[in-house]
């Protein structure tokens, strides 16, 4: 396990109810997974909303891996403007997924 980092943001405390929300949604996943088979037909809605916190989730933790690791490319030499594309991309709903940018040295 790695140490503590302070990831250049105000609310340094914040890492504790991330790690909660997580864990609740951890044992919804299950309960779903448990829940559900393959075959089974869901509403269009329930879909939806299981694909849009995949995706806000997978480019939560793409972010927060470049950003530990230190391996962000920084467009036009501002971190600010992949911080903004991230929240965009977080944001908006129904749109392909982006790629994240990663220097892989």
């Amino acid at each position: 396990m790695r140490e503590s980092m302070n990831l250049n943001y105000p609310n340094s405390k914040n890492g504790r109810m991330i790690r909660n929300q997580l864990r609740s949604i951890q044992r919804l996943s299950s309960a779903l997974l448990q829940l559900l088979q393959d075959d089974d037909q869901v509403p269009d809605w329930v879909l939806s909303k299981v694909t849009v916190s995949l995706d806000r989730l997978s480019v939560a933790e793409m972010y927060l891996q470049a950003k530990i690791s230190g391996r962000l490319l920084r467009p036009n030499g501002k971190l600010e403007d992949l911080e903004n594309w991230m929240l965009h991309r977080a944001t908006s709903s129904g749109k392909k997924s982006g790629q994240l940018l990663l220097n892989y040295k």
